[in-house]
């Protein structure tokens, strides 16, 4: 996948950003989790959310993006990494 014109603006503006405080980007990689947020947050999902109150979703949000894509493991899970405190 490779960033469309609607993207462009929005990426070199970041590119930018990070840049100037000394950080190094990989397009692959912000393609990887561009196309990974494309995948679990549709604009089905976008719009279902809206409708939540944010401690509805709050636990799906940790699992979608800390466990899903960062690769993290949320308790009660074993070997667990990631501790949802209430």
């Amino acid at each position: 996948m490779r960033i469309n014109d609607g993207q462009h603006l929005f990426f070199n503006s970041c590119k930018e950003s990070f840049v100037n405080i000394g950080l190094i980007i990989e397009v692959d990689i912000v393609d990887k989790a561009y196309g990974f947020y494309k995948q679990v947050y549709s604009a089905q999902k976008i719009q279902r959310i809206k409708k939540l109150k944010e401690e509805q979703y709050q636990g799906g949000f940790l699992q979608d993006i800390f466990g899903s894509e960062l690769g993290y493991t949320i308790d009660p899970e074993i070997g667990y990494n990631l501790n949802i405190k209430s």
